[in-house]
């Protein structure tokens, strides 16, 4: 924070200050890009759901006109399309959990010596720690063992 002048300014690692900026920035989009993203837009998005919305409109007009013998056969086909489309994701869940299965076994196959040496770390960090705390309490230890003696030395 400087003083100049009366007046206090922060330096900032900002060259440039908020001040300083234009206030007078369109912000109106431009017309030939808006214009190409709506064509875009409908080209891969609203054309293709109408014409899915038109095609399953046209199935259901087909399946509301044909037989009532033949509303079974479709009633079957949807079926097996329906528990198609359940298996083809059960499987792909089922890939990828056995997937997972495999790189736990390979993982916990190659770990052991890691984990070893992990393990001889972490003792020979509580054996350093230990040792350390000890010569902390070392002194308090033989104050307080030099004051019972006292003590019994003193006041039987």
């Amino acid at each position: 924070m400087t003083r100049q002048g009366g007046q206090t300014s922060v330096s900032c690692y900002n060259i440039l200050a908020m001040d300083d900026f234009p206030s007078n920035q369109s912000t109106a989009f431009n017309p030939i890009t808006r214009a190409s993203h709506r064509r875009e837009a409908f080209w891969q998005i609203t054309f293709p759901l109408i014409i899915a919305l038109v095609l399953l409109l046209a199935l259901a007009i087909f399946v509301a006109l044909s037989g009532s013998s033949q509303v079974s056969r479709w009633a079957n086909a949807s079926t097996i399309w329906l528990i198609l489309l359940t298996i083809v994701f059960a499987l792909l869940v089922f890939a990828v959990l056995a997937g997972l299965v495999y790189g736990m076994f390979r993982l916990l196959r190659g770990m052991p010596p890691y984990t070893l040496r992990a393990q001889e770390t972490f003792e020979v960090i509580r054996l350093k720690t230990r040792k350390v705390s000890d010569l902390a309490a070392e002194p308090i230890i033989k104050f307080e063992i030099a004051k019972a003696r006292l003590r019994k030395l003193f006041w039987k």
